[in-house]
């Protein structure tokens, strides 16, 4: 009798500890699911990047006439660089000092001016 109560107790001991083992991973999973799928990825393949130094004064005909040092310009549709042309000329805006890395498809106007590129007043 002793012996099928002990195997009793250990079955049911075995049996919460598998659960509490199964909920553990599964919450772990789940959390690394999440995560994964949260996850923004940016390749380089999307992006590319201008870099204007110190003594460079990039205002808004870069945007239109574009130089070869900004030639990754070219790679935005020429819609949004006209619009982004006109929103620095009609704010006496040029581009700041340092590198501009920014969306070359698929891009839009919102982060063009929001994020991805850095302007200051011209002088």
């Amino acid at each position: 009798m002793k012996v099928i109560s002990f195997f009793k107790k250990l079955g049911i001991f075995l049996t919460i500890a598998i659960w509490i083992v199964t909920l553990v991973i599964s919450f772990f999973v789940g959390m690394l699911f999440q995560w994964a799928s949260t996850t923004e990825i940016k390749t380089d393949k999307d992006y590319s990047q201008i870099v204007v130094e110190k003594n460079d004064i990039a205002d808004y005909n870069i945007f239109i006439d574009i130089p070869e040092k900004y030639s990754a310009l070219e790679q935005i549709e020429e819609p949004i660089r006209k619009t982004i042309s006109l929103y620095m000329q009609a704010n006496n805006l040029k581009l700041s000092t340092g590198t501009h890395e920014f969306t070359r498809i698929n891009g839009n106007l919102g982060e063009y001016i929001n994020e991805e590129f850095q302007f200051e007043e011209i002088d």
